[in-house]
């Protein structure tokens, strides 16, 4: 009698749990974000810039939002380096300087069709009156003329 009413009770919380506890599997739905700008200190990340220690950056843009997005340096100057992902920060005190893409539009070599690449170029964008032992590095928007990130470093040797 004890093993059969074992039984009925086991048999009915097995019932009920399908019954009252059945749920829907979990689903996870993914956004695509289709835009993405990366901006960030290539080692050991910190808020002085060393020469030829922590003076480089990753600047990962995509395509589509590359005439829209520029870089703002207050006493310093973004330079290419030889891979095209990481940019060099030289201190230039007293000067404002940017850093924009432009668009290509020699031909490419052995095509007929302009090269519809973009080229990353630097140029001085007048006085900087931010304090000169500091460098302040500004990712822009154009399109909304909103700053989307900001970044202040001391200079060290």
């Amino acid at each position: 009698m004890k093993h059969l009413s074992h039984l009925y009770l086991s048999l009915f919380l097995l019932t009920g749990s399908f019954i009252f506890k059945a749920q829907e599997p979990q689903k996870i739905r993914f956004s695509k974000q289709s835009e993405f700008i990366y901006f960030f200190q290539v080692g050991p990340k910190s808020d002085s810039i060393i020469k030829n220690r922590s003076d480089r950056f990753y600047f990962l843009v995509q395509d589509s939002l590359k005439q829209n997005i520029f870089i703002e340096v207050e006493n310093g100057m973004f330079s290419r380096t030889d891979n095209d992902s990481i940019l060099k920060l030289d201190f230039l005190p007293g000067i404002k300087y940017e850093t924009v893409y432009l668009k290509n539009q020699e031909p490419a070599y052995k095509e007929k069709k302009p090269n519809s690449r973009f080229e990353l170029t630097t140029r001085v964008n007048g006085a900087s009156e931010f304090d000169k032992r500091k460098i302040r590095i500004r990712v822009m928007d154009k399109r909304r003329n909103e700053i989307l990130m900001e970044s202040v470093f001391v200079f060290g040797n």
